[in-house]
């Protein structure tokens, strides 16, 4: 019986295929030239092969160099390609795989590229672009052309059809973008690092960071960060800083929160928006003391125990911040307090000093010489473009053009002459021949996009 049993349902498959004016392929056929098989596919997709044969894509069937893969109304397809990477295809859309080279052996030959004719895809690279050359993957849309530097990443090209569709985004509940850049190294002096999921990396001018990421500097050394609300930050020599909380939204600023936490070394701060919109909501920490704002330019730094009230340079640099702690207002106010609850004013002109886990915060006769011969650069002195450095407003409406989301690892946006480097937790958008431009929010037909979202984007392979 089983033997009659295939060639039965291979006849039936075939003449379905052919009625319908396609040609019939095995769906699990494998050849030397296989470049990606399709692991999922929802609804009816179809291949346009390099020699000209189209087919209906089934679970399991193969892709090569110069096939062309074609979702239709209500179809989905997932692929994995054979260096681990996996690419999902929404409805509606159309991609090319035109070169594809892969070998364990020789990473530096590694080569893939592929066009995005219409429609969108989210994407996960496997080893190409990981390891040896990291510009082999290139993702070509319209007139842009994408680079992929190890990522997570989304992609859609609009021609007057990417009109958000309310049930989508209503059914999507939660956002598809991963944690937004909160701020920028703007200067940097030896070798600065940051923690960030328990791994400890070097970062550079112009390098993002993100709410949760632990900052330090280095004796000597110092960095200068600049916030989305336009708060800007100077670590002082051997400073180590926690970026503990951190939310922030341009059209409601009164609806932000920053709450930093400084475990040694100095600090130089100009606050931002959320400051003059809700001052209570920005705090400074140490492990004995508290600093509150109101809207205003201020130095910390902490001290050893029992440190005198006009301490010498020693006694205050690269100091764990868990003895005293010594503060002098610019301009505005901060309020000063220790544990025992009692607060301070501490205006412009004024210094004041937490001089222990069990002491009480108070008002110095004078300021303390050390905050005047800080070199560190002033934070407020350092030049700021908030809109470059965090991106402008989307599209009024869903323009034509390509847009750009980037969940994790680096993307590179190239387009008309003009490169944009992009980091996890940014978008960007680039019109007909225009110079691509990174967006301040994630625009909602990529962020609540129910066909590419965390759900249902499931990957199931095991990342680098």
């Amino acid at each position: 019986m089983k033997l009659q049993t295939k060639p039965v349902s291979s006849a039936l498959l075939l003449a379905g295929a052919v009625a319908a004016g396609l040609s019939a392929l095995p769906a699990l056929a494998q050849t030397a030239a296989t470049v990606a098989n399709a692991t999922s596919v929802e609804g009816t997709a179809f291949v346009t092969r390099a020699d000209g044969r189209q087919t209906i894509l089934a679970r399991g069937s193969a892709l090569g160099v110069g096939d062309a893969l074609s979702t239709t109304r209500n179809s989905t397809v997932r692929l994995r390609f054979t260096d681990g990477g996996e690419t999902a295809l929404r409805p509606d859309s159309r991609i090319t795989v035109q070169a594809y080279n892969y070998n364990r052996e020789d990473p530096q030959a590694d080569n893939l590229i592929l066009g995005l004719l219409k429609g969108g895809l989210r994407a996960l690279s496997g080893s190409i672009g990981k390891r040896g050359n990291l510009d082999a993957y290139k993702l070509n849309i319209g007139t842009a052309t994408i680079g992929i530097r190890g990522t997570d990443y989304t992609a859609r090209l609009c021609d007057g059809d990417c009109t958000q569709d309310p049930a989508s985004a209503t059914r999507n509940t939660r956002p598809n973008s991963s944690a937004p850049v909160i701020a920028r190294v703007m200067q940097a002096q030896g070798v600065v690092t940051v923690e960030r999921d328990a791994r400890q990396v070097e970062v550079a001018q112009g390098a993002a960071l993100y709410a949760s990421d632990k900052v330090a500097t280095p004796p000597g050394g110092y960095a200068v960060l600049a916030f989305r609300d336009d708060t800007r930050l100077t670590l002082n020599s051997g400073t180590q800083l926690a970026l503990a909380q951190y939310t922030y939204d341009a059209a409601q600023p009164a609806r932000g929160n920053m709450l930093f936490q400084l475990l040694s070394g100095g600090l130089r701060v100009a606050t931002g928006l959320i400051a003059k919109a809700a001052p209570k909501q920005v705090k400074f920490q140490t492990s004995t003391a508290t600093i509150g704002i109101r809207g205003t330019v201020f130095d910390l730094t902490c001290g050893k125990a029992g440190a005198a009230e006009d301490p010498p340079p020693e006694d205050v640099t690269d100091i764990a911040c868990d003895q005293s702690l010594f503060a002098s207002t610019r301009s505005g106010e901060i309020v000063l307090a220790a544990g025992d609850g009692r607060e301070v004013g501490i205006g412009a002109g004024q210094s004041g000093l937490v001089p222990g886990p069990q002491g009480s915060a108070r008002t110095l006769a004078a300021t303390p010489a050390y905050f005047n011969t800080i070199t560190a650069p002033a934070p407020e002195a350092v030049e700021v473009n908030l809109e470059q450095l965090f991106g402008a407003a989307a599209p009024a409406s869903e323009a034509s053009g390509v847009y750009l989301m980037v969940r994790e690892g680096k993307v590179v946006l190239e387009q008309a002459g003009q490169t944009l480097a992009l980091d996890a937790g940014e978008a960007a958008y680039a019109g007909r021949s225009l110079a691509p431009v990174r967006l301040a929010t994630t625009p909602l037909l990529l962020d609540r996009d129910l066909s590419l979202s965390n759900r249902a984007f499931n990957f199931n392979i095991c990342r680098p």
